[in-house]
């Protein structure tokens, strides 16, 4: 665990520690406390100086643990991964993994507390501050390539959107081709990225980030309207337990999807599209302008224009909003 998640860890029961304590339990000085507390804050994480006794965290603070994650599903009767690993901190989940991808089972998860180095789609920064969300990526392989995971993409925001409403969030969004959203606004986002054949094995990284309690500066650093787990259920969830059920949901899911393909989750998803009969415009590889009228059968996005019905592919386009003026719908992670 590094300095920073170690340290979070001990303020996480809310209480309040004197300096001189944590220098004590770390071996450090208390000037060094204080610089690890400045650097924490720095990332977002809210700890008040109480006059004379100590620093406590505003809000307590549960950290991921493997054995509990893997406890939880155990006790649900939930497939479990093939290997699973829990990190305080790296650049990116989907960068690891995808170095380790020769040496890495199918279906192996990589979690991180925090990314340095967070994507999202066309290279965007993905906030990820430490202890504020779920950060994961999953491996995953097929042996039909990469001709057969056309739509994974979207199979995987139904997953994901499915596991938060179990989490207890209602009324989950869908935004093509992979944005998770409530109340309008980013709750998270996937990034896939492939490798491989075409018609032989291939591989998927499978990112996804949800926000749990985003602290204020990293919604303002996101350039869109955001929203997290803890405003949408009124209280702050465990997040073990979210990882549980998010990673009980997927496995299994992805499964399906490898044997079906996208079609299984079609209806899943157009009971969920936030686009479906709004009016859009299209730019990049393509450009359409018309109403959106839900996916196709690899994925694409429909479009109906004044000169017929238009498909464009997710790597090809941005999305805007063209009835409301520019509202920016990116997808992500």
């Amino acid at each position: 665990m590094s300095d920073d998640a170690s340290l979070l860890e001990a303020l996480g029961d809310g209480a309040v520690h004197s300096g001189a304590a944590l220098a004590r339990r770390f071996g450090i000085t208390r000037a060094a406390v204080w610089k690890r507390i400045a650097r924490l804050r720095a990332q977002g994480v809210a700890i008040d100086a109480v006059a004379g006794s100590g620093y406590r965290m505003v809000q307590a603070w549960d950290a991921l643990d493997r054995s509990r994650i893997l406890a939880l599903m155990h006790a649900d009767g939930l497939a479990t991964p093939t290997s699973l690993q829990v990190v305080a901190s790296i650049e990116s989940t989907n960068d690891a993994l995808r170095i380790a991808a020769p040496t890495l089972p199918d279906l192996g998860v990589l979690i991180a507390e925090h990314q340095t180095r967070g994507r999202g789609r066309r290279g965007r920064a993905w906030e990820s501050p430490l202890g504020a969300g779920l950060w994961f990526s999953i491996h995953a392989q097929h042996e039909g390539g990469i001709g057969a995971m056309a739509g994974l993409s979207l199979a995987v925001a139904v997953l994901v959107s499915e596991a938060i409403e179990r989490i207890g969030v209602p009324r989950i969004q869908l935004k093509w081709p992979n944005d998770v959203c409530w109340s309008g606004r980013k709750l998270g986002g996937i990034l896939i990225e492939l490798s491989g054949d075409w018609h032989g094995p291939g591989t998927a990284i499978i990112g996804i980030g949800i926000n749990v309690a985003l602290p204020q500066r990293s919604r303002a650093a996101i350039g869109q309207p955001a929203t997290d787990l803890a405003e949408a259920l009124g209280r702050r969830p465990d997040r073990n337990q979210a990882m549980a059920i998010l990673l009980g949901t997927l496995l299994p899911g992805l499964a399906e999807f490898r044997n079906e393909g996208l079609e299984p989750f079609r209806d899943r998803w157009h009971a969920r599209d936030a686009l479906r009969g709004s009016v859009v415009n299209v730019d990049g590889g393509a450009h359409a302008c018309g109403v959106a009228d839900g996916i196709d059968e690899v994925g694409r996005l429909r479009i109906l224009t004044a000169d017929g019905l238009v498909t464009v592919g997710a790597g090809e386009v941005s999305v805007r909003a063209g009835a409301q003026g520019e509202r920016r719908l990116d997808a992500a992670r």
